[in-house]
């Protein structure tokens, strides 16, 4: 897999399960395994820890945590000697998580159906609101119905409106 193979798959699957400190580290390893004659992020590396760490932003506690959490999901193999860092990346399992964009559609249409269906009992409790206050008023003679196109039909008594 080629470097900037590799960093599309970071860009477009890691952020479904990933926070931005790990995707962070992991396209600092990406960048770092580089080499324009062998152009192979899959293979193994020895770089200083510092180096590594510093890149990232992170103190050492932190930056272990990172690594072992990434070596617990299978994407990272790596040994820590001396103040290096022998590291081999595997970032096949990024290839099965959800594109990204995919998952920000399927939350956005859900977030617009939901207000759609807000929208709509907010302007069928007002219409109600607004049926019933014109019912009141015509019951009550204040208005007469045929100002507003209304039958005496279609006005309710007084026993049939409520407050």
């Amino acid at each position: 897999m080629t470097k900037k193979e590799s960093r599309t798959l970071l860009q477009d699957h890691a952020p479904n399960k990933y926070h931005s400190t790990i995707i962070l580290l992991l396209k600092r390893l990406v960048d770092l395994t580089y080499n324009p004659k062998v152009d192979e992020v899959e293979r193994e590396m020895r770089k200083r820890l510092t180096t590594v760490q510093r890149g990232v932003g992170v103190r050492t506690r932190q930056f272990l945590n990172l690594l072992d959490t990434l070596k617990h999901d299978g994407i990272l193999e790596y040994r820590r000697e001396e103040g290096m860092l022998t590291y081999k990346l595997n970032l096949k399992p990024l290839a099965g998580l959800p594109n990204e964009s995919d998952t920000t559609k399927e939350r956005n249409s859900d977030r617009a159906a939901k207000a759609r269906a807000q929208r709509a009992a907010k302007r069928d409790r007002n219409t109600n609101a607004l049926a019933l206050l014109i019912a009141a008023a015509a019951a009550s003679g204040w208005v007469k119905p045929e100002e507003l196109g209304l039958t005496r039909e279609d006005i309710p008594d007084r026993q049939g409106v409520s407050a």
